[in-house]
């Protein structure tokens, strides 16, 4: 007995090596991924951001994917627990080190399960090993950060706690689970069932399963929505192929059965998910009863919910899951044993979990598995921008400043009160151009991950650059960071020339939905003249007006952008989509830099206009860099890009080409020494 006891001291003392080995691994995976820029605002910024806000005072303050309160997004109260570590280390690596921690502790409430089952120590120590070698639980470990992992290992003790009868603790581990995450209710309802039922504990049984339907009720009808009246609930959506509102899925659920089987059955991806869900414990947990109860109605959600990511093993919605694939898994390993009673069974039980093990890695390898469309992007620990110049540009802006950036940039950013994606396709309607007015921009012009449209991005850049005045105080390897406070800098030119180049090396053809380049197009439409533009009517043939214009703001250097929004007005619709040509020319007439193109960025062509609208249109290009000081005219006109036949202008004015106005002479001065942003 002795011996017996001091090998199982030895073990426990090899499963918290383990632990402590995984940790090292997976933890140092997450920080050098999030180190190389592949950490997403979609996640890790939101929660850092929440925490942050939660931390100094601003309970749960969001501003990324809403714009109150995260409660509007999901309740998970047990970020109240994390904000403290903020006043530690106001860091998003913080969650990532965390999250590591807390995965690879859970492996000891497995081992414990396993010998409170009866299972031998070194089989017990085998279960914790597998759960240390899950495929998804490394794969969530791995996607930035989410609370409900704090779920594995409490819905684990609570499981170890009930099989105790040590039910007071079984109800603390149980309510931290439900506190993880809003659905987390959901699970607690066959928990409470089987509590009731199985072990005669109606009361406390009853409690649990009211509670935790209450609990995910709530917080999806009443809680989220309150804090997101002005959008529908992002949980929601998710379903609406059932329904509209949550009433219509039920009614679909229960009255069309056939439907809702058949649209799920015939899904590869979902059929994969269950393959890959149970295949690391060699489909052990299948025997299990209690195991397949207890995860149904987190595997419900996820099956019936149309986004890839949610029915797939490579992100967090597998979480309330795994711990009864492993807790099946024991249970069937312990039944085998009491059933069977022989001798082959002891080896060939950890032979066919072995072997399940390791298929599942041979299909998915956590390390090396590249998570692409359809779901969401992953990226591991790719160099896909560079490292040096996105470190720079993080460093350069002021730790308080409100910030809009790329999806990558953002998990750097989050630790302040406004930071806002650049580019969001799922908020372009909420932003004056498409756009969040910010004090800074970091923004990676080559970097088109995360469904970044490049046509829509590059109009979005040249327009903060053109019409709004934003310079771009650092710019290297495609990393710049603009602000509209800053004053006027030297790279600005290069940047807006990148983006030109980048514009017309393909990405003013990235396909785009007609309805968003209208609604694109369309932001630039007014009643009448701008207050700050110039008027200087010039009538073109087809009723086509230009009414005056606006230029950017000085100075006007070699090197420096040249923007000119023009302001369009037709009295008819035209028949002919009509492309501008601005030229900028000196006295012999000479071209020196001209730029031509479609009015709005192409988004809204003449022949969409409606009769006697008033519509912007900016164009830009760089002045070149040698550039003699001296007097420049800059000339307008409209051609037919098929025929390259120049529409005539009506006007008595001077034409220093024909079809081509007249519009305003500029002088060029030298480059003078700029202030630095915040001087």
């Amino acid at each position: 007995m002795h011996a017996l006891a001091t090998d199982e001291v030895r073990l426990k003392r090899l499963l918290w090596g383990i632990i402590l080995v995984w940790i090292m691994t997976n933890g140092a995976f997450a920080f050098v991924r999030h180190q190389r820029f592949n950490s997403t605002a979609y996640d890790l910024a939101i929660y850092s951001q929440v925490l942050w806000n939660t931390a100094f005072g601003e309970f749960f303050a969001s501003t990324i994917e809403i714009s109150h309160s995260y409660l509007g997004d999901h309740v998970q109260p047990i970020l109240l627990l994390l904000a403290p570590f903020y006043y530690v280390w106001a860091d998003a690596r913080i969650l990532l080190l965390i999250q590591s921690v807390v995965l690879g502790v859970t492996a000891v409430p497995v081992y414990a399960i396993a010998r409170q089952r009866q299972l031998p120590p070194w089989l017990s120590l085998l279960f914790a090993f597998i759960y240390l070698l899950f495929p998804a639980v490394i794969f969530i470990n791995r996607y930035d950060f989410h609370p409900i992992i704090f779920a594995i290992p409490f819905l684990l003790l609570a499981y170890l706690e009930i099989q105790k009868e040590r039910y007071r603790r079984a109800t603390l581990w149980a309510f931290l689970a439900m506190i993880s995450n809003d659905e987390i209710g959901l699970t607690l309802v066959p928990l409470g069932l089987y509590l009731a039922l199985v072990k005669k504990q109606r009361l406390l049984g009853s409690v649990w399963a009211i509670i935790g339907l209450g609990w995910a009720l709530a917080t999806q009808l009443l809680i989220i929505p309150y804090f997101r009246p002005d959008t529908v609930n992002d949980t929601m959506w998710r379903y609406f192929w059932l329904g509209p509102d949550a009433a219509s899925q039920l009614r679909t659920l229960f009255t069309q059965p056939g439907m809702v089987w058949q649209h799920i059955s015939q899904d590869p991806l979902r059929q994969q998910y269950l393959l890959r869900l149970f295949l690391p414990v060699g489909y052990l947990a299948l025997l299990s009863p209690l195991a397949l109860f207890a995860a149904a109605p987190a595997i419900a959600y996820n099956l019936l919910s149309d986004i890839p990511s949610q029915h797939s093993i490579y992100f967090q919605y597998a979480a309330p899951i795994i711990p009864f694939v492993l807790i099946g898994a024991i249970e069937a390993t312990a039944w085998l044993h009491r059933r069977y009673a022989v001798a082959w069974l002891r080896w060939f039980v950890p032979a066919w979990l072995l072997a399940g093990l390791a298929l599942a890695w041979a299909l998915d390898n956590p390390f090396t598995k590249q998570v692409t469309e359809p779901y969401f992007p992953v990226y591991t620990v790719q160099r896909l921008v560079d490292q040096q110049a996105s470190a720079t540009a993080v460093q350069l802006i002021p730790p308080e400043a409100s910030v809009a950036g790329m999806m990558t940039y953002l998990p750097h950013l989050s630790e302040r009160p406004i930071v806002h994606l650049f580019y969001d396709r799922l908020r372009l309607e909420q932003w004056p151009y498409g756009f969040p007015p910010t004090e800074y921009a970091l923004l990676n012009l080559s970097d088109m991950r995360y469904w970044v449209n490049p046509r829509l991005f590059y109009a979005q850049v040249e327009t903060a650059i053109g019409h709004l005045g934003y310079e771009a105080v650092y710019f290297d390897q495609d990393v710049a960071v603009l602000s509209p406070l800053a004053a006027a800098q030297p790279a600005t030119g290069a940047v807006l020339q990148r983006v030109i180049e980048l514009q017309e090396a393909g990405g003013k053809y990235a396909p785009t939905a007609p309805e968003t380049l209208t609604w694109m197009g369309q932001q630039w439409v007014t009643d009448s003249l701008s207050d700050t533009a110039v008027p200087h009517p010039i009538h073109f043939a087809q009723d086509i007006t230009l009414r005056g214009y606006a230029l950017s703001r000085p100075p006007l250097s070699p090197g420096r952008p040249l923007c000119a929004t023009l302001y369009w007005q037709a009295e008819t619709p035209a028949s002919v989509p009509y492309t501008v040509f601005l030229h900028f020319v000196d006295e012999t007439g000479y071209v020196h830099a001209q730029r031509d193109g479609q009015p709005t960025f192409g988004f809204y062509p003449m022949t969409a206009w409606s009769p006697g609208e008033v519509v912007g249109d900016l164009h830009c290009f760089r002045l070149p860099e040698g550039l003699a000081a001296g007097d420049y005219a800059i000339n307008v006109g409209l051609y037919d890009s098929q025929s390259g036949e120049r529409l005539p202008i009506l006007d008595e004015t001077p034409q220093p080409a024909p079809g081509a106005a007249h519009l305003i002479t500029v002088t060029i001065s030298p480059w003078q020494p700029y202030q630095e942003a915040g001087d």
